[in-house]
């Protein structure tokens, strides 16, 4: 039988639409979830009446007055009333796989160097792992953007310096000094963003790795990991950026004394930098000692042959 709201008349047409029952003893009229959120749970016949939404959590609790503590009311007692609840526990992550998958993303972001450094203060805000990965997001969309403008100076720094390198070298020697100071300088910045540029690329490759350990604590279900466990992974990201920045600064220190290895007023690192741009490239070592493997063998100098084709041209 169709069950109706005894307050609207609205049809009720299974047990999961009736919000409750009047909550007066031996009373079985039906609620909509309308007039049960709004009323003290009697029917009209019972004393019907409209309450305040701040009374409403009194009746919900079971308090004197409410519907908890009259048979046959709502609540406990109603099974067309029995809705989940929200503060059910939901399944914890293993804290074990948890921690194993953070130290793995700490070992991948400790490699950025100072770069972690601005990834760490965000990361320290982040209690969760989708919240995480759009922070990791982010860092990546920047870096990647940062990249492509410094491949495009790149570029652009190679093409002035083999255009340079052609003028120097049909130059004058009175113009030489000039031009040979230039060249310099244009060496020198093109070493620097050439690093940058590596150092880009790096971030790019472990930021990905960093995602991948992220999915990864997602696939294990982590949404619950706890708070402190990502504090405690964010302390020691921070204590490696230190030690980081340790080593930047004792590098520093190095190339100011002068100890590098970088000599940049030699005139024979000069000239062996600027052979690296708009020549040919010469065989590696490694090349030449690759050819003695799949290529056509040559007879060795002094060999028989080698004598038979001389005696032939001294023949009259």
């Amino acid at each position: 039988m169709m069950n109706q709201c005894c307050i609207c008349s609205k049809d009720l047409p299974n047990k999961y639409a009736v919000a409750g029952r009047c909550r007066k003893t031996g009373c079985d009229n039906a609620f909509c979830s309308l007039h049960w959120n709004r009323s003290n749970r009697q029917c009209r016949e019972h004393g019907y009446e409209e309450t305040r939404q701040e009374d409403r959590p009194a009746l919900d609790k079971g308090l004197p007055g409410g519907a908890a503590d009259t048979p046959g009311a709502g609540g406990d007692n109603s099974k067309e009333n029995k809705m989940p609840d929200d503060n059910t526990p939901q399944k914890q992550a293993d804290p074990a796989k948890a921690r194993k998958v953070m130290n793995d993303a700490l070992v991948l972001v400790k490699k950025l160097g100072l770069g972690a450094l601005d990834l760490l203060k965000k990361l320290k805000k982040d209690k969760s792992p989708q919240a995480m990965m759009a922070t990791v997001d982010t860092s990546l969309a920047a870096n990647k953007t940062r990249r492509e403008s410094i491949e495009d100076r790149v570029e652009k720094l190679y093409g002035e310096i083999c255009a340079k390198k052609a003028a120097y070298q049909k130059a004058a020697p009175a113009r030489r000094s000039i031009l040979e100071a230039d060249l310099k300088s244009k060496l020198a910045e093109y070493k620097a963003v050439e690093r940058e540029l590596k150092v880009l690329f790096e971030n790019e490759r472990i930021l990905s790795q960093v995602k991948g350990r992220i999915y990864e604590m997602q696939a294990y279900d982590m949404a619950g990991v706890s708070e402190n466990l990502i504090d405690d992974v964010a302390m020691d990201i921070e204590s490696k950026v230190d030690e980081a920045e340790g080593r930047v600064d004792a590098s520093r220190d190095l190339e100011r004394a002068g100890k590098r290895r970088d000599r940049e007023s030699d005139r024979d690192a000069f000239n062996e930098d600027l052979d690296a741009f708009g020549s040919e490239e010469k065989p590696s070592a490694f090349a030449k000692e690759l050819d003695a493997f799949g290529g056509e063998e040559k007879p060795a100098a002094g060999s028989a042959t080698d004598r038979k084709a001389a005696e032939k041209d001294e023949e009259p």
